[in-house]
């Protein structure tokens, strides 16, 4: 199974043209020597640097989930930049549990670290996959439909007993 979730723009937009407005604020008050121009000047490189790594993050950047069909390993591949890069590669096990997002539910559960494979800044449906590597709980955010989500579980469901580590 091979899945590539679908960008939502509009949140990145709402988010971004604000940064812009104040990015160009702060430009207009240095070029103007308005108030003390270090200040302006950092606060335009403060808000340019923000708009930067959001474009980057989640306009440039896709993941693709790949759950394989023998040896049960789920792999997050990154694509962008010069080549794709694989990011995350885990053996699935009986202990794995697939749950949907909520916020709150990291800390609850005690998750060591979470690393979000999400493509939309604030995506409308996301799932926190839990598992156990070297003896810390950690979740992989991603973003998929419940369906993608259910193959996961299933597949979790179907491995033998002994495959516990």
């Amino acid at each position: 199974m091979q899945y590539q979730p679908h960008r939502k723009l509009k949140p990145l937009v709402i988010v971004c043209f604000p940064l812009l407005v104040v990015a160009l604020l702060f430009w207009g008050l240095a070029y103007l020597n308005v108030g003390p121009n270090g200040v302006n000047q950092l606060g335009m490189l403060a808000t340019l640097t923000a708009l930067i790594y959001l474009l980057i993050r989640y306009a440039l950047t896709e993941f693709v989930y790949q759950l394989s069909e023998e040896d049960n390993i789920f792999t997050v591949t990154k694509v962008g930049g010069k080549r794709p890069r694989t990011v995350a590669d885990l053996r699935l096990s009986r202990g794995d549990r697939i749950l949907p997002y909520e916020k709150g539910t990291c800390k609850k559960l005690g998750v060591m670290r979470t690393e979000n494979y999400c493509v939309s800044l604030f995506p409308r449906e996301s799932w926190l996959l839990l598992t156990v590597i070297d003896g810390s709980l950690i979740a992989l955010r991603l973003e998929c439909r419940e369906d993608v989500a259910r193959l996961i579980r299933e597949r979790i469901d179907s491995l033998p007993q002994e495959d516990e580590e």
